[in-house]
């Protein structure tokens, strides 16, 4: 009978020996990458005194290759409504992750506005733990007042969330796709910040939906500067300015890190005879 107890539960010991295995396998990924990596050329980011946000002869090297803009030296300034689409593999979400500082790897510089943090927007928003009052002013130092977070609720179409400012919950699970990126659309309204980076965010939502945030953005964020990596669908008149992104096979690439298979060997019998 109390051999049983591995039969019975031999489904859940699996579950657990994988995900021991993916959590190891990915430590061990991390620990390689930094190694292999640590050679490689790095882009370099800076600020610029003028207010502008600038790309100079920038590059984003993978293992696929380089995804660069197609105009080597690109301003942007303040206010301006760009947006920036590339074939299906060009790698416009690599370049969002360059842009935030979350892929180092490549050429060329960044020039950030001097004295302003942009405000990113990724295809899959992040919401803490807690009530949708806390999520909406999360990170922020002053607080919203709830007049104003029901009333931009009710312009992106989450009316009903409305009452429910106090519940605290996981809205990740709470809400569907749609709804999430709209509550996050909503929170960026809330904040107000100067300079906007969407990565295909915008891209998901059907045409009255899409009109609807434009309308919102338009209202709330009048004189933001508002960057869009999409599919390039959108209304151009809301996004005068046009850039490409390319994949230029022949860039530099970056040497892709090698995964041990089965980086968890079992202890000798020996041992396991001693514990």
């Amino acid at each position: 009978s109390s051999l049983r107890w591995f039969i019975n539960n031999i489904g859940a010991i699996a579950d657990w020996r994988a995900t021991l295995m993916r959590v190891a396998d990915f430590r061990i990924a991390l620990g390689e990458t930094d190694i292999l990596h640590a050679k490689e050329k790095r882009i370099a980011f800076g600020e610029n005194a003028n207010g502008t946000l600038t790309f100079d002869k920038l590059e984003v090297a993978s293992p696929d290759g380089c995804t660069r803009l197609a105009e080597t030296e690109v301003e942007i300034k303040a206010g301006e409504r760009v947006m920036i689409t590339g074939d299906p593999r060009a790698g416009k979400t690599l370049f969002f992750r360059a842009i935030a500082g979350l892929w180092p790897w490549g050429g060329g510089r960044i020039g950030m506005p001097a004295g302003e943090t942009p405000f990113f927007v990724p295809r899959t928003p992040y919401f803490p733990l807690g009530t949708l009052r806390d999520v909406l002013n999360h990170a922020e130092g002053t607080k919203i007042d709830d007049d104003e977070i029901s009333a931009v609720l009710g312009e992106v179409g989450l009316e009903r969330l409305s009452f429910q400012l106090d519940r605290s919950a996981r809205w990740e699970h709470e809400l569907a796709d749609d709804e999430q990126r709209l509550l996050a659309f909503a929170r960026l309204a809330l904040r107000k910040p100067k300079w906007v980076i969407i990565d295909e965010a915008l891209d998901t939502f059907d045409g009255a939906t899409l009109r609807r945030v434009l309308a919102m953005l338009q209202a709330r964020l009048p004189h933001a500067a508002i960057l869009n990596i999409g599919r390039g669908l959108h209304n151009n008149q809301f996004f005068p300015r046009a850039l490409t992104i390319v994949k230029d096979s022949s860039g530099s690439a970056l040497k892709p890190a090698r995964l041990r298979a089965g980086a968890i060997e079992p202890p000798p019998v020996a041992a396991r005879a001693k514990k």
